[in-house]
């Protein structure tokens, strides 16, 4: 079996969203702008890294948006127009472009064993090495304060878990580096349009460097990374014994989470999904649904 941290957020969130995530291979079809807006982000430091210009990267971030407004649905447009000049501004005004390090690694991918039979998978944004130390790399947006931030970051599951692989892989890693960008505070105006207020967004990050970004160093010790090793070995057992009894249960609290639903409650309080349902909405395994084998 192999799990990731993805998998074992979405287990510890609701058993049922992880059933259909996992074990019915379905994915949602549409993606909010805020993925949208992530994807696109971190995209763009993975390019940065790897040596591209700003310049360059800046005319990637207009071409990908460009070509998703494009083909947008008439309702999202207004959302994906205010993105696509968040991620302008918050790429462009960037203040720690000139940090310098010993050596870069960028974006990788790891498979390694967790206990018998489980494997831990995934990839990290890179790994820079500062003064002589390895850090793991990790790009954050955020609508929280800087003291919340930091408070969230010096317990998160994500950075101990790849802190942790990284170790196994031979990389002597202290801790993450987070390139922490807030999300804007304004609000869109009754006479503003979304070109306009898009535009006031983007003057809002050249002008609030100070308050919209942070690079913050947070440590993991020896003792961090060995609870998450126990908690994530306890997790991976109950995965296994879900997968052999297939009893699946709803957590109703996690219906609604960060002010949006469930992509998975359309089906979810249904005892068999509704055939049209699923094609409308999801894929199964990166596949359109409503093949001969899905009958």
């Amino acid at each position: 079996m192999e799990i990731s941290n993805n998998s074992s957020s979405v287990a510890r969130s609701c058993w049922k969203k992880f059933y259909w995530r996992y074990n019915q291979k379905l994915t949602p079809i549409r993606q909010s702008a805020a993925l949208n807006l992530g994807r696109s982000i971190h995209e763009a430091f993975d390019l940065f890294y790897k040596g591209s210009s700003i310049q360059d990267i800046l005319i990637h971030i207009k071409k990908e948006f460009d070509d998703e407004i494009a083909q947008a649905l008439p309702e999202d447009l207004e959302g994906l127009v205010i993105q696509k000049f968040t991620a302008l501004g918050m790429f462009a005004n960037f203040p720690y472009f000139s940090t310098k390090f010993d050596k870069i690694e960028s974006e990788m991918e790891f498979r390694v064993k967790l206990m018998r039979g489980v494997w831990f998978n995934g990839r990290v944004d890179g790994l820079v090495k500062k003064d002589g130390l390895w850090w793991l790399r990790e790009l954050k947006t955020t609508g929280q304060t800087q003291r919340q931030f930091n408070q969230r970051i010096s317990t998160a599951s994500q950075g101990t878990a790849y802190v942790w692989a990284m170790k196994r892989m031979g990389y002597d890693v202290k801790g993450i580096m987070y390139d922490y960008i807030k999300k804007p505070l304004l609000r869109k105006r009754v006479s503003e349009d979304q070109y306009d207020f898009g535009s006031r967004v983007l003057a809002d990050y050249r002008k609030k460097q100070d308050f919209y970004y942070g690079q913050i160093y947070s440590y993991r010790t020896q003792q961090d990374i060995d609870l998450w090793e126990q908690d994530s070995i306890s997790l991976a057992r109950e995965m296994v014994g879900k997968r052999r009894s297939q009893r699946y249960y709803r957590d109703t609290q996690a219906c609604y989470n960060y002010n949006s639903e469930c992509p998975y409650k359309k089906i979810c309080f249904e005892k068999t999904p509704d055939k049209l349902t699923l094609q409308l909405y999801f894929r199964r395994n990166g596949k359109a649904i409503g093949g001969e084998e899905d009958e």
